[in-house]
């Protein structure tokens, strides 16, 4: 996204909220657009306010990654890590907001298991949760517990281009691939790029 883009966002986003400052998603759109911006002030406020108004569901999920993230910012971890907590306990959230933060805090093990916990409340919506725990798998040397989880998120949806191309990379990553487990993985990445094109996921 340009400058000149986020610019015309923020005041589309400022005169929606100027219009209808009761709404809570506009409350929520303005403070995404500003933490984009990057301010120096996160709109920590912005988001509080969505939050107030949003009953249980995915929106309010949404806000609460949103305003996880403005800690995170901030500097302020534990506030972060609740939020993203909170989110993952909304109804079909966004499951593996906590997991992504306890790995670039790099606490591998504690991001491993909250995306363990998002998947055992979310058997089946948590699917980035599934790819955030095969790829901790995967990268850490566990190529066959990585490609144990991603074929399980496979059988959930076989059409997940994520699903594939991490099955893909796990594969090629054992120890001693045999030629047929090569030749899966290069039919998976194919499928997944052909689903994909602009993935960068799909076409590594």
């Amino acid at each position: 996204v340009s400058p000149a883009q986020l610019d015309r966002a923020l005041r589309l986003a400022q005169e929606a909220k100027d219009a209808q400052p009761n709404v809570a998603a506009f409350a929520d759109t303005l403070g995404y657009v500003l933490l984009k911006k990057d301010r120096p002030v996160p709109p920590i406020g912005l988001f509080k306010e969505a939050l107030a108004a949003f009953a249980a569901g995915p929106e309010r999920a949404g806000v609460r990654v949103h305003l996880g993230q403005a800690y995170e910012r901030e500097g302020d971890l534990d506030a972060a890590r609740q939020q993203f907590r909170l989110a993952g306990e909304e109804p079909a959230p966004s499951a593996a907001e906590l997991g992504r933060l306890l790995e670039r805090l790099s606490r591998g093990d504690e991001a491993a298991q909250a995306y363990r916990d998002a998947i055992a409340r979310h058997p089946n919506q948590a699917l980035d949760a599934y790819a955030g725990l095969a790829e901790l798998h995967r990268t850490g040397g566990e190529a066959e517990r990585a490609i144990e989880i991603y074929e399980a998120l496979l059988a959930k949806r076989p059409e997940l281009g994520l699903a594939q191309a991490g099955l893909a990379r796990a594969l090629v990553d054992l120890a001693s691939p045999t030629q047929q487990q090569l030749d899966r993985a290069l039919e998976l990445a194919e499928r997944s790029r052909s689903q994909q094109p602009e993935s960068p996921e799909a076409a590594s």
